[in-house]
């Protein structure tokens, strides 16, 4: 099944405002996390002591997570799904959660969102923000991290984060998915904030580098955090497809047409379960009929993400703005067949 289905690249004027929105967030939120590093690290001595450095690092990362809840919980982080970090947009897109016309417009977003923050923190602050302890609250790693080591602690992150992304919506909707990612975001920031730099997103770190001139594993940090996510995400999409236990590809193929005459690509799993609901919830005598395309089973509230509320944690399918046809296009036997029941 392709990765970009056809047709599918063109963004909708909800995408374009849900872009917004999040460009919006991004740079309230690069700001509020460049004023954390100003007033909470910057303020500490040249000299001051290690266990100063890592105490004041601890106490920023943990105000970044809350700050990171704040944002997924607010009404424009339900809207946009505050994913406000391109390596989040691009795991979602590759686990097949995110629609491809959505990512270009967000990558674009999240991206002028730093570069819009850092500028703006230059304006609030003037001279103090390039001072030592602040120098544009660039990331750095410490004593004894190269480049790999840096790569690897930095994929690892965004792959944990994407993975759990992508399984608690699925196996545990119930659990606070925006306390979960700002809980992990402030874990790691926690960790390794004073040893690789933690910076775990790739807006976080492309702002400050423009303005400070400051280009040491500047591709480190904006690649390594993208490639953990891509590859997370790629994982739970290919095990998503794998077919369920008990049921052979032709039995699969009349679940899904039963559930609707459209389908969340690659997530062939999800839509066996609606297609056992459908079956279950119509009387018998009309199960078969063709339900049309009009029917929408869930609301198109974002995109799967710490804010959003998907049809999957609702109890229903995505909303039929993200969906595609699961006939082709052109005339073919199958294009006017009713399902049959099972």
């Amino acid at each position: 099944m392709d990765l970009v289905p056809p047709g599918s690249l063109r963004p909708r004027a909800a995408d374009v405002r849900c872009a917004v929105t999040e460009f919006g967030l991004t740079t309230a939120f690069m700001a509020t996390v460049f004023g954390l590093v100003r007033w909470g690290i910057g303020t500490m001595a040249p000299d001051g002591p290690v266990a100063d450095l890592r105490v004041r690092v601890v106490l920023v990362s943990a105000l970044v997570g809350l700050v990171i809840v704040g944002f997924a919980v607010s009404p424009p982080g339900r809207f946009s799904g505050a994913h406000m970090n391109p390596a989040i947009t691009l795991g979602l897109f590759a686990s097949g959660s995110v629609p491809a016309r959505r990512v270009l417009p967000y990558l674009v977003a999240q991206s002028g969102g730093s570069i819009a923050a850092a500028a703006l923190t230059g304006l609030l602050w003037g001279p103090a923000v390039s001072g030592p302890g602040v120098r544009w609250a660039v990331v750095q790693p410490g004593a004894g991290w190269t480049g790999p080591s840096v790569a690897v602690a930095e994929a690892a992150t965004l792959a944990v984060i994407v993975a759990l992304m992508c399984w608690a919506p699925a196996r545990r909707p119930a659990w606070p998915l925006a306390w979960l990612v700002g809980g992990l975001f402030g874990l790691q920031g926690a960790v390794l904030g004073s040893l690789t730099g933690g910076s775990a997103n790739p807006a976080r770190q492309l702002g400050p580098a423009l303005f400070s001139g400051e280009a040491h594993l500047l591709a480190v940090y904006l690649i390594a955090p993208v490639a953990g996510g891509v590859l997370a995400g790629g994982v739970a999409r290919l095990l998503r497809a794998r077919p369920a236990p008990g049921h052979t590809r032709a039995a699969d193929d009349r679940l899904i047409r039963a559930a609707g005459p459209a389908y969340w690509a690659g997530d062939r799993r999800r839509h066996l379960r609606a297609g056992q609901a459908a079956l279950a919830a119509v009387p018998a005598p009309a199960r078969g009929r063709d339900r049309g395309a009009g029917g929408r089973r869930g609301r198109d509230d974002g995109h799967p993400g710490p804010g959003s509320r998907t049809g999957r944690a609702r109890g229903g399918e995505p909303g039929a703005d993200d969906r595609h046809p699961v006939l082709p296009a052109g005339p073919g036997p199958d294009r006017h067949r009713r399902p049959r029941p099972l």
